[in-house]
C-alpha cells in the first residue's frame, strides 16, 4: 500500500537528477503523502535547474520548442540567472521541509534564503494568475 502511494506521487518523465532525488528519498516517505508531494516538487525543481543551467551555459537556446502546422514556436526564458537563484532557494526550503527540519531559520544567513524563496513563490503565483 505504501509503495502504491509513493508511485502515485512520482512525477512522470523525470530527468536524471529528478529521478535520482526521488530514488534517494521516496522510500523513507512511503506513508507520508504531504512529504511525497513536496518531494515530487523538489524533483521537478532539480530538473528545472538542470534546464536553466543548460540555458545559461549556452548548451540550449530555448526552454522548449513546439512545432505546429504554422511553423515552430519557441519559449525562451529571460532572466535565467535570477530564475535559477530563486529556484535554488525554493529547492533548499522544500528539501528542509521534506527532512522535517524546523521552519524557524537558524542563525547564519538563512533568513536571506527564506526571503528569496518567499519572493520566488510570489512571482510564481503571479505567473499562474
Amino acid at each position: 500500500m505504501a509503495e502504491e502511494l509513493s508511485e502515485a506521487f512520482r512525477p512522470s518523465e523525470l530527468g536524471e537528477r529528478g529521478a535520482a532525488l526521488w530514488g534517494a528519498l521516496s522510500d523513507g516517505l512511503a506513508d507520508d503523502s504531504a512529504r511525497l508531494l513536496l518531494l515530487a516538487e523538489a524533483c521537478r525543481m532539480a530538473d528545472s535547474l538542470d534546464k536553466l543551467d543548460q540555458l545559461l551555459s549556452g548548451d540550449v537556446d530555448a526552454w522548449t520548442r513546439v512545432v505546429s502546422g504554422d511553423g515552430e514556436m519557441v519559449l525562451r526564458i529571460d532572466g535565467a540567472m535570477a530564475e535559477r537563484r530563486a529556484l535554488v532557494g525554493m529547492l533548499r526550503l522544500t528539501l528542509r521541509q521534506i527532512e522535517g527540519a524546523d521552519e524557524a531559520t537558524p542563525a547564519g544567513g538563512d533568513v536571506v534564503d527564506a526571503l528569496a524563496a518567499a519572493r520566488a513563490q510570489r512571482i510564481a503565483d503571479a505567473a499562474y494568475t
